[in-house]
C-alpha cells in the first residue's frame, strides 16, 4: 500500500491496482498485470507510482501497468534464489537481492527512462548466499532484507546493516542465511525486532504450513505491538490472538492502523482499528 493509503495492490490470479476510496466499498481496481505463483510478492513505492514484483525473478511495472525498466540480474551471476525487492521508506531507493551474492541498490529517480531499458544499480552491497539445498538445486538462499522504520539502515536477515546515507557497511552480519522458498519473508518492527518467516506447501496441495506465524508474509504494526499473518492478529506483549478472517490469503496494515485482508480471489475486507 502507498504511504498515503490511496493505492493498494492485490495479486489473486491477476495483479490489480486499487484506488482506495474514503468509503472502502467504493474502491475501484484496474488490471495491470498477470499474477504468477512463482512471483508471489509485490512492493508498492511510497508514492504509489511503481510496483516491484518478485520471487522467481524481479520486474518493475508502473501503476498504469506499463512495463518499467529492466532491474533483473545478469543471468551469468545466478547464485542466490529467490529474488527480493524493497522500497526505502522515503521512496528514493529500491533494493533488490537474489541471483548474485550482492544487494543491488537502484535510484528510483532513474526509473523514468522508459520501458525495457537496463537501469544499472547505483550501488552494489556484498550479501553472500546461504547454503544450497535439494529444493534450491544449484542455488543458495538469498539474504532477505528490510529497512529500519526510520529508513536510516538497510538490514539483512543475518544482522548486517548498511547506512542509507552512503551505503557503507556499519554492522557485520553473523551466521548464515536461512534456507527459504518463495513465501519466505523478513520484517523489522519499529523497535528493531526481526521476524523471519516461511511457508511450505502441504503434501496434499491444500494450502500452506507457515512458521512461526500462521500465515504468509506476516507484518508488524507501525508501533511494533502487533503481528498480522494473513487474517490473524497477535499481540506481542500479551500473546492474545484475534482471527479477523480465517480465509484470508494475506493481510496488511493500512497507514492508519486498519487491517486489510485479501482473499485468493482478490476480494478485500477492511477491518477498522477501532473494531
Amino acid at each position: 500500500m502507498s504511504a498515503d493509503g490511496g493505492t493498494l495492490v492485490s495479486m489473486g490470479g491477476v495483479t490489480l491496482v486499487w484506488d482506495v476510496a474514503p468509503a472502502f466499498a467504493d474502491s475501484r481496481a484496474t488490471y495491470v498485470d498477470r499474477a504468477r505463483p512463482e512471483s508471489p510478492r509485490v512492493e508498492v513505492s511510497p508514492d504509489g507510482r511503481w510496483l516491484a514484483i518478485f520471487g522467481d525473478g524481479r520486474r518493475l511495472v508502473s501503476r498504469d501497468g506499463i512495463q518499467g525498466p529492466f532491474i533483473g540480474p545478469d543471468s551469468s551471476s545466478a547464485q542466490c534464489w529467490p529474488a527480493e525487492a524493497r522500497f526505502s521508506p522515503d521512496g528514493q531507493w529500491l533494493v533488490g537481492a537474489g541471483f548474485g551474492p550482492v544487494i543491488d541498490v537502484f535510484r528510483v529517480a532513474d526509473f523514468d527512462v522508459g520501458a525495457k531499458v537496463d537501469v544499472p544499480p547505483a550501488h552494489s552491497l556484498a550479501a553472500p548466499c546461504g547454503p544450497s539445498s535439494t529444493q534450491l538445486a544449484m542455488y543458495g538462499s538469498t539474504s532477505r532484507v528490510a529497512f529500519t522504520a526510520d529508513g536510516q539502515r538497510l538490514e539483512t536477515e543475518i544482522g548486517a546493516q548498511f547506512s542509507t546515507d552512503d551505503w557503507q557497511l556499519v554492522t557485520e552480519g553473523r551466521g548464515e542465511t536461512v534456507q527459504h522458498g518463495l513465501n519466505g519473508s523478513f520484517e523489522l518492527s519499529a523497535q528493531g525486532a526481526a521476524l523471519l518467516s516461511d511457508c511450505q506447501d502441504k503434501q496434499n496441495g491444500d494450502g500452506y504450513i507457515c512458521r512461526p506465524e500462521p500465515g504468509r508474509f506476516p507484518r508488524f504494526s507501525a508501533d511494533g505491538s502487533w503481528v498480522l499473518a494473513a487474517g490473524t492478529l497477535r499481540h506481542l506483549a500479551s500473546g492474545k490472538t484475534q482471527v479477523l478472517d480465517a480465509t484470508a490469503a494475506v493481510g496488511i496494515f493500512a497507514p492508519n492502523g486498519d487491517v486489510i485482508a485479501a482473499s485468493a480471489d482478490n476480494s478485500l475486507t477492511r477491518y477498522c482499528k477501532s473494531e
